[in-house]
């Protein structure tokens, strides 16, 4: 090699590599400044996780690092801290007469079957106080004291906008419903019957802009018409029902995406880490 050391031979040609291509000798992740990495997607430490499942009293629950929130409510035990989640939170089973929304009387929830149960009247609206991105699935287990009409309904819900004005509904698994307020504005699907004690296990799956009826664990139909879901953004899962209602409900189950501009608001800091990583990724847009 006329001497000249194998060690300077081998510096050369690394050098020549690394000025033909960086992403050769290191990869795209580590190129300097101006290079398309990704800001890594937002994760919740194990702390994080545990301060946004006490911000809630449940039955079951968990949280995954990216925010997937899973909580179940078994309102046949014993326990009205489960209503404290809920707009508005029920009244004792001797509230006020009148109250739409209240823990069932002992004769109430037996006549169904439930031990307990959280019961609905004539016409009203209950939201769980979460805020969720428009990824989020609910699921209802209720059974009727009385038989109904059909332009009677009880719907699982998500709203959003101001005020949660626009609002989609799964009507007893059957039918999806848009909602004005606590009345009907259209729907797509045949009108359920309310039929005394029959099981209605019933909800919806709202994901990539699609929203399906759910009944009896299985989509019944869907839609993605932008007529019921105009504008859709992050909102609350609830009920809405109107007619001659009285509704008991033993269980509701609550999987989606926590919007994390709520969450911030109550732990702030989360607040603090999340707009950290909004302005990063922002930044990084702009540069792209």
């Amino acid at each position: 090699m006329n001497g000249v050391p194998i060690f300077r031979i081998v510096l050369s040609l690394l050098f020549s590599i690394q000025l033909i291509s960086p992403t050769l000798l290191f990869g795209q992740d580590d190129v300097g400044p101006g290079d398309k990495t990704e800001v890594k997607k937002f994760v919740l430490t194990a702390e994080e996780q545990e301060s946004v499942l006490d911000l809630f009293h449940t039955t079951t629950e968990k949280i995954s690092p990216e925010g997937v929130l899973e909580v179940s409510y078994d309102f046949t035990k014993d326990d009205e801290s489960l209503g404290d989640d809920w707009a508005p939170v029920p009244t004792s089973v001797f509230g006020n007469v009148g109250q739409t929304v209240r823990w069932s009387r002992a004769s109430e929830a037996s006549r169904v079957g439930f031990n307990d149960a959280i019961y609905f009247a004539d016409k009203g609206q209950w939201f769980h106080r979460a805020v969720f991105e428009p990824n989020v699935r609910m699921d209802i287990h209720a059974r009727s004291l009385v038989g109904g009409q059909r332009k009677d309904f009880f719907c699982a819900v998500f709203g959003w906008s101001k005020k949660l004005s626009r609002r989609v509904g799964s009507n007893l698994g059957n039918q999806i419903m848009r909602i004005s307020g606590v009345k009907s504005a259209g729907a797509v699907g045949p009108s359920p019957q309310i039929v005394f004690r029959e099981p209605h296990k019933f909800g919806y799956q709202l994901e990539t802009g699609k929203f399906q009826v759910i009944r009896n664990g299985r989509s019944v139909t869907e839609t993605e018409s932008s007529k019921f879901l105009k504008g859709l953004g992050s909102g609350q899962v609830g009920c809405v029902w109107s007619g001659k209602v009285s509704m008991c409900v033993g269980e509701i189950s609550i999987r989606g995406q926590l919007d994390f501009d709520w969450v911030g608001k109550r732990i702030p800091e989360i607040g603090k880490r999340w707009k950290a990583h909004q302005k990063a990724a922002s930044a990084k847009s702009s540069k792209s």
